[in-house]
This record gives C-alpha cells, structure tokens and sequence, in this order.
C-alpha cells in the first residue's frame, strides 16, 4: 500500500508559545486541519472524539505536546 504524503510549511508571525497553545489544544483542530479533522469533542478521560472524513477516531495530547492517536 502506497500512502500518499504532503508537507506544507507556514510562517506565523506570532510568538512560539502562543501557536504551541493553540495547536495543542484539540479544539482548534477543526479550525487548522480543515481536510482531516471535522470535529472534535472531549471525554471523560483525556481523549478526543474526533470525526474524519475516514470516520470516527480518537486524539490524546500529552502535556508535552506529542500526540497519541488512532482509529
């Protein structure tokens, strides 16, 4: 299977702090990651409920900003 990959790069003329707050925080996603994430909702747990155009899956942001993820 051939898994197709693109990278795009921004400049954000913004402090680094203040765009690591804001892409940490999942309920952002849907606002950036415009062709992956449709929605997100938060559990009870520190997951994500998140839609997709692939469907539903699940997001967990660690306190260190790396991300768990899956289907």
């Amino acid at each position: 299977m051939i898994i197709r990959c693109i990278t795009k790069t921004v400049s954000i003329d913004a402090p680094v702090e203040r765009v690591f707050a804001y892409l940490v925080n999942a309920q952002n996603w849907p606002q950036w990651a415009i062709v992956n994430i449709k929605a997100v909702s938060p559990r009870d747990d520190d997951w994500w409920d998140m839609t997709t155009p692939a469907g539903p899956a699940k997001l967990r942001i660690r306190a260190n900003g790396m991300r768990d993820g899956h289907n």
